[in-house]
């Protein structure tokens, strides 16, 4: 059966807008450090969906990719922004996005942007075939 639906919440480390050294870099280390646990701990798959090169190119990603809102920048504001989507098992892109909760919603329309426009996963997988699976993560942000 191809089409898996579970909603799955796993704590990943705070996201910037600024770039921060890759290497040393704490918040990418405890980024990985989640995403692997996660990966031990789920049991709806065999294989969870994957950001192609790992959780620590999902962390460049979204560090390189994220764009502040102005309005937030000049308050000083932060948030963090649970989203929802479903990893496509044809495709591996995220489709489905959906605000689940956020602490602001001056940062809503950015993390919608964020995740719409990632490029694709490796499909989570079930006795050797791609199989949708929904994901919810934690996106923060946060001025330096």
């Amino acid at each position: 059966m191809r089409k898996y639906f579970f909603l799955l919440l796993f704590a990943i480390a705070g996201v910037t807008t600024t770039r921060a050294q890759i290497a040393n870099d704490p918040a990418r280390d405890e980024f990985i450090e989640d995403m692997a646990k996660f990966a031990k701990t789920q049991k709806y798959v065999q294989q969870i969906p994957e950001f192609k090169g790992g959780a620590g190119a999902l962390y460049d990603y979204m560090q390189s990719h994220i764009i502040y809102p102005e309005q937030a920048r000049k308050e000083d504001l932060s948030a963090q922004v649970f989203v929802s989507f479903m990893i496509d098992w044809k495709t591996g892109l995220p489709k489905d996005v959906k605000i689940v909760q956020s602490s602001n919603k001056l940062f809503e329309a950015e993390t919608l942007r964020l995740i719409k426009t990632m490029p694709a996963w490796t499909p989570a997988k079930q006795d050797g075939k791609s199989v949708n699976m929904v994901l919810t993560i934690p996106v923060y942000f946060h001025l330096n």
